[in-house]
């Protein structure tokens, strides 16, 4: 139930996504990352140097580049398996990764969204990613 949770919303990118109401979250950039924000959620106050249990990132790249760049540096091995999902009716990729670690990617408008972090895979279709939507 996410009834109690909070609303994240960014009007910039045009999307909202709620946490749970005693997560905290925290908005950062990354010279030279291919990302132009990064958004991340934990259960814990996030310092300085830690992303959160779970990550949105956005860039302005298309989704083939996003992907592709976030492989050549960002993610240390490669996808073994990749999927097509849908997520509240928006089209998507999921990539699987050998540690079992997943990241999750879409297009809006002309940015690419990542969903990932250590606990993407609880939060895919009940949590965190089952309350996004995009706003005009």
């Amino acid at each position: 139930d996410t009834s109690t949770w909070k609303t994240y919303r960014n009007e910039k990118y045009g999307f909202e996504v709620r946490y749970p109401s005693d997560w905290h979250f925290r908005e950062f950039t990354i010279a030279g990352s291919v990302d132009e924000l990064l958004i991340g959620f934990d259960s814990n106050p996030l310092p300085h140097n830690y992303a959160g249990a779970i990550q949105i990132n956005i860039s302005n790249r298309s989704l083939e580049d996003a992907i592709t760049a976030a492989h050549g540096g960002m993610y240390e091995s490669t996808p073994f398996e990749k999927e097509s999902i849908e997520i509240n009716g928006q089209d998507a990729i999921r990539l699987r990764y050998e540690d079992n670690t997943v990241s999750i990617w879409m297009s809006h408008g002309n940015n690419t969204f990542s969903f990932g972090g250590k606990e993407i895979n609880m939060h895919e279709g009940t949590g965190i990613l089952s309350t996004l939507k995009f706003i005009e």
